[in-house]
Formats: structure tokens, C-alpha cells, sequence
């Protein structure tokens, strides 16, 4: 669209190209949206017979196990984790598979633009891939901690709020005591809350970070081969699709690299 239609005035080169990349939008969207619904589709098979075997499970376990576990326990296993997993199930493995394949597209098309600027890019990638292991391993923490207190939470609600709670807790009256506990307890989840969300800020920020650094290396090695070498091969249309598809390998890049979270 660049070099052939509108530096040469080609109105018809544009047209065409315009009208192909609408067209490969338009594919684009509905092949995600086709990814999208059968991966969900899978996904909640999967989680609904894994619900159905728990429960069955539950259901063979001794008197002794009820007696020792809480309720709130099982119920967040049965809830709450059992979506954690439908998480990896449905969203994270799919997500992997269509990382991989952009990433090998991607930095084939690179390198069949210029193997030069491909090498400038993928050198980046390391180093920024070991930020993001960093903050994939506090995430994880951050998971697991999350997860640990919405347990604790959801046990003292189902045994301070059940008839048998409320009784004892009317007949002892130690209702300032249980609203302390509670508080406590609640604001331990939030200070999880806030950490996975600062987290969830601060990779973004990273990939922002990214692919606003990455294309300014690019302009300045591309000139440097224009200007210094006189190097003709690089033209403005091939500059602009190149950083275009350098933008797009590292969020994919990234989230291979955090998967383990």
C-alpha cells in the first residue's frame, strides 16, 4: 500500500490491498470467534464432568474427612478452584497454542523482510522474557494466596452464618467478636486483590514498555543501514509492516514465557 500504491499514486494498488486486509480482519475475527466458542465448548465439558467425579468423590469420603475439613473448604475446591482449573482448561492452553503459531509466523515474515532487524528484535526478547518469568512467579504466589484466603473467608461464613452459627453465636454473644474476626479476614483477601491487580498493571505496563522501546531500535538500525551503508533493500512500506509485526510477536512472546502462572 505504501511503496507500490501511494508514494507511486497508484490509486488502484491501495484499493486492492485495502479491500485484501479488510478481508483478512474479517477472517481474523471469525476464526477467533470459531477458536473462541469451541475452546469454551471443550472447556466445559471438561470442568463438568471434573465437577460431577469431585462431587462423586465427596460423596465416598469417610465421616472422619467431614468431621476434620471444613465446609467452606470443600465448597471453595468444588467453586473456586474447580474455575481455576476450567482457567488452564479453556483459555490457557488454547491461548498457548495460537501464541506459538503467531510467534513462528510472525518472525517468519520478519525475517523474509530482513534478517538484520529480526535479529535486532529477537535480541530484546530474552531479556524482557526474564522480567516476565520474574513477575510470573510472584503472580503465582499472588494466585495461590488469593486463592488460600477466599477459602479461609468462605469457611468462616458458612460456619458463622448457617442456623446452627447464628444460634451459638446469639446464645454466647459474641457477635462484636465474629464481626472482628470477619474483618480480618476480609481485609487479608483484599490485600491479595489489590497485589494481583497491581500485577496485572505492572505486565501490561511492561508490554507497553515493549513495544514502544522495540520500533524505536528498528527506525534507528534501518537508518543507520539506509544513511550509512547507502543499503537500498529497505524501503518505508517494508519499515512500517515490519514494526507493525514486531509489535505483534511480543505480547505472544511474553505470555509463552508466564504460562507456568
Amino acid at each position: 500500500i505504501i511503496d507500490q500504491g501511494i508514494q507511486q499514486k497508484d490509486l488502484g494498488v491501495v484499493a486492492e490491498f485495502s479491500i485484501f486486509t479488510v478481508l483478512a480482519v474479517l477472517a481474523g475475527a471469525g476464526m477467533t470467534l470459531l477458536y473462541g466458542y469451541t475452546s469454551v465448548i471443550v472447556g466445559q465439558k471438561i470442568m463438568c464432568d471434573l465437577r460431577n467425579r469431585l462431587y462423586t468423590h465427596l460423596q465416598r469420603m469417610s465421616l472422619r474427612f467431614f468431621t476434620s475439613t471444613r465446609t467452606g473448604d470443600i465448597q471453595t475446591r468444588l467453586i473456586s478452584d474447580v474455575a481455576g482449573v476450567q482457567t488452564v482448561v479453556s483459555t490457557t492452553l488454547t491461548d498457548q497454542l495460537s501464541n506459538i503459531a503467531i510467534v513462528a509466523s510472525t518472525l517468519v515474515a520478519m525475517a523474509l523482510m530482513d534478517w538484520r532487524l529480526t535479529l535486532l528484535s529477537i535480541g530484546m526478547v530474552p531479556f524482557f522474557m526474564v522480567i516476565g518469568n520474574k513477575v510470573g512467579d510472584f503472580a503465582r504466589d499472588v494466585r495461590q494466596g488469593t486463592q488460600e484466603q477466599t477459602s479461609e473467608l468462605n469457611s468462616m461464613m458458612q460456619e458463622t452464618l448457617s442456623v446452627s452459627g447464628i444460634l451459638l453465636s446469639k446464645t454466647a454473644g459474641n457477635q462484636d467478636l465474629l464481626v472482628s474476626r470477619f474483618d480480618v479476614e476480609n481485609r487479608k483477601l483484599a490485600r491479595w486483590q489489590i497485589k494481583a491487580a497491581v500485577l496485572q498493571y505492572l505486565f501490561f505496563g511492561m508490554i507497553r514498555l515493549i513495544t514502544q522501546l522495540s520500533p524505536a531500535l528498528v527506525y534507528w538500525l534501518a537508518g543507520w543501514l539506509l544513511i550509512a551503508r547507502g543499503d537500498t533493500s529497505i524501503t518505508v512500506g517494508m519499515l512500517v509492516a515490519f514494526t507493525g509485526l514486531q509489535v505483534r510477536l511480543f505480547f505472544p512472546m511474553t505470555e509463552i514465557g508466564r504460562a507456568h502462572v
